[in-house]
């Protein structure tokens, strides 16, 4: 049976006083021992152009290594209608999009590929058959221009079946 973990984490705004809008992120580790993550990020919908950016910058590192090359598969909607995007042509973590005046709710939908090998500590091997670890940096989305300090993120982990516990550690 699947347990879903949820994790919540809350960062007030301190400069502006209020909060901004909150973020949901659920990631499905079913598939973790076959080297896979989906994910699912929602938040409050803006109208216009939207720029979604993938971690370049992962804490406890020295350079902008965030894997970026493993991540798959990315669908982003305004209330269930899918949307084109396109990537960046400077910024590869930077993926463009244009939301319709109304909308309420965007989403995006992707994968994570869990890296087989070695690299830089947020591209090495993480999961197999027993054991997964999941870096939440490795599977979040974040609006651009937003104060990262103040991004609101509620948080779920779905396991594989038959896993009865897991120790979650949430930093964002």
């Amino acid at each position: 049976r699947s347990i879903v973990i949820a994790a919540l984490v809350t960062i007030c705004a301190a400069s502006r006083g209020s909060a901004q809008p909150a973020l949901t992120l659920s990631v499905d580790a079913s598939q973790a021992r076959m080297k896979i993550l989906h994910a699912s990020l929602s938040m409050p919908a803006r109208s216009g152009a939207v720029t979604l950016v993938y971690p370049k910058w992962i804490p406890g590192e020295h350079m902008p290594s965030g894997p970026i090359s493993n991540l798959a598969g990315l669908h982003i909607f305004a209330d269930g209608a899918e949307l084109p995007w396109r990537r960046d042509l400077v910024n590869m973590n930077a993926f463009h999009v244009t939301v319709a005046p109304g909308a309420r709710v965007m989403t995006a939908t992707y994968d994570y590929v869990v890296p087989t090998g070695g690299g830089a500590f947020g591209a090495t091997a993480s999961a197999n058959a027993k054991c997964a670890v999941i870096n939440w940096n490795t599977v979040v989305l974040s609006p651009e221009g937003e104060d990262p300090d103040a991004i609101r993120i509620t948080a779920s982990l779905k396991l594989p079946a038959g896993k009865a516990e897991a120790i979650v550690n949430t930093v964002f």
